[in-house]
């Protein structure tokens, strides 16, 4: 009896145990969602725009693992013509110092294939704005700027204008936070070394106006990017993830 109770108390302590440690796991998860709000093109009229396209990925971060949740649109061929049946997700996986790693779909059950990140999507492109080439192609004029110490947040405005075409002119909003110092992103990590802190927000417009060169009238375009904290919901089928891909190793 007494051996008995000592087998029942070695595995109850076993699965305690596993539990903590799988709860550890999803604390130790961190993960921000970043939100682009983006116009389209339209193909028919060059400098106009088609639709406003929105897309957020999630980011997660655990040790030196950095996973994306990618959408991707789900379309089957009805009669002669393509329909968008739904939304799905893609699940990249690397290391922080590769480029390569391992995709998973959410979909499909045996989908684990190796990849660049390039080849999934263009995530450097999503993530980073370029405000280096920006600030040195334009002029850039600061004209508001407010601070909270208490929340440690900062605001800027700058008006712009190009160095070598005066008609190419707009208007850049920037705001950055101290509250994601502890996250290893950055969406400008050329205005965060500057400002040591973070950029979490940015809006533009670019003011619309002829071409001569290409002889064409753009329209006014505005875009932004927007980078916060989430809880993550889906932290488990992440955990998942990680746990396949570090098997596989």
């Amino acid at each position: 009896m007494k051996a008995r109770t000592n087998i029942f108390f070695l595995s109850f302590l076993l699965f305690s145990s596993c539990g903590t440690s799988y709860r550890t796991s999803l604390d130790q998860l961190q993960c921000l969602r970043v939100t682009k709000i983006f116009p389209m093109p339209d193909e028919k009229n060059i400098g106009k725009i088609s639709v406003i396209d929105t897309t957020s990925i999630d980011y997660y971060f655990y040790k030196d693992l950095r996973i994306y949740r990618m959408p991707y649109s789900y379309d089957t061929l009805i009669g002669s013509e393509f329909k968008f049946i739904e939304t799905r997700y893609r699940y990249f996986l690397h290391e922080k110092d590769s480029l390569y790693g391992r995709v998973f779909d959410s979909c499909l059950k045996f989908y684990n294939k190796r990849a660049h990140i390039d080849t999934i999507t263009n995530i450097r492109f999503f993530t980073d704005l370029q405000l280096s080439v920006l600030f040195n192609a334009m002029t850039m004029n600061l004209v508001t700027r407010g601070s909270n110490p208490d929340s440690g947040t900062l605001h800027e405005k700058y008006l712009f204008q190009n160095k070598t075409d005066s008609t190419e002119k707009g208007v850049l909003f920037l705001s950055y936070t101290n509250a994601m110092n502890d996250i290893p992103f950055h969406l400008s990590a050329y205005m965060d070394s500057l400002k040591k802190t973070k950029v979490n927000y940015y809006h533009i417009t670019s003011f619309g106006g002829p071409v001569k060169q290409y002889n064409i009238v753009m329209d006014t375009i505005s875009a932004s990017v927007k980078m916060e904290r989430i809880e993550g919901p889906h932290k488990e089928k992440v955990m998942e993830y990680i746990n396949v891909y570090l098997r596989s190793k």
